[in-house]
C-alpha cells in the first residue's frame, strides 16, 4: 500500500464516517434537519420526510465510501453533498440568517463562518481524495484498506467528540450555590 492510498482510505473512513453519523441523526431525528431546510429555503413547509431523505441520502454515501475507499464516485458523491451544503449555507449568511443547520441532530451551533469553513475544508478534502483515486494505481489489499478506514473513522470520532465538548463544555467552572438552611 502506498502512502496516497493510505491517505485515500484514511479520508474516505473520515469522510465515510462523518456523514454516517450526521445522516443517523438525521433518520432517527428528521424534524431538525427538515426545520433547517425550510430555513436554507430548499424546500417550502416542515416535513420529517425531507429530514429523513437527506439522512438516508448521507448514510448511503456514507456506506458507499466505506465500502469503496478508493472508488472516486462515492468521493464525488461526497464532493457533491458538500457543495450544496456550502451554497446554502453562504447564501443565508449573505442573507443575514443565523439558525442551527442541524448537521448532527438538534445540539448543533447555528450558522457562521466557521461553518461555512468547515464545509468548504469538507468539501475540498472529497474532492482532491477523488481526484487522487482517480489518478492512483488500482485499489490496495483489503487489509491496507480496512487500517485506512479504521484510522479515518478513529479520527472522525474524535472530530466528534471535540465537537460535543465544545458544545456541552462540561469540565466549564461552574459557581457552586449553597442553599441557606
Amino acid at each position: 500500500m502506498t502512502v496516497s492510498q493510505f491517505f485515500l482510505t484514511v479520508g474516505a473512513g473520515s469522510l465515510g464516517s462523518l456523514l454516517g453519523l450526521s445522516g443517523g441523526q438525521k433518520i432517527i431525528s428528521p424534524f431538525p434537519a427538515s426545520l433547517a431546510m425550510v430555513r436554507f429555503g430548499l424546500v417550502r413547509r416542515v416535513n420529517p420526510a425531507f429530514g429523513r431523505t437527506a439522512g438516508i441520502v448521507e448514510a448511503l454515501v456514507a456506506v458507499a465510501l466505506l465500502a469503496a475507499p478508493t472508488s472516486p464516485w462515492p468521493l464525488l458523491a461526497a464532493a457533491g453533498l458538500g457543495a450544496l451544503f456550502i451554497v446554502v449555507v453562504s447564501r443565508s449568511l449573505f442573507a443575514g440568517k443565523s439558525f442551527p443547520c442541524a448537521c448532527f441532530g438538534n445540539r448543533s451551533e447555528p450558522i457562521s463562518v466557521a461553518t461555512l469553513v468547515r464545509a468548504a475544508c469538507v468539501f475540498l478534502a472529497a474532492a482532491s481524495l477523488a481526484i487522487v483515486a482517480s489518478l492512483g494505481p488500482p485499489a490496495p489489499p483489503m487489509t491496507a484498506s480496512l487500517v485506512g478506514l479504521a484510522c479515518g473513522a478513529t479520527l472522525a470520532c474524535i472530530a466528534a467528540a471535540i465537537a460535543v465538548l465544545h458544545q456541552t463544555r462540561p469540565f466549564q467552572k461552574r459557581p457552586i450555590v449553597v442553599e441557606a438552611t
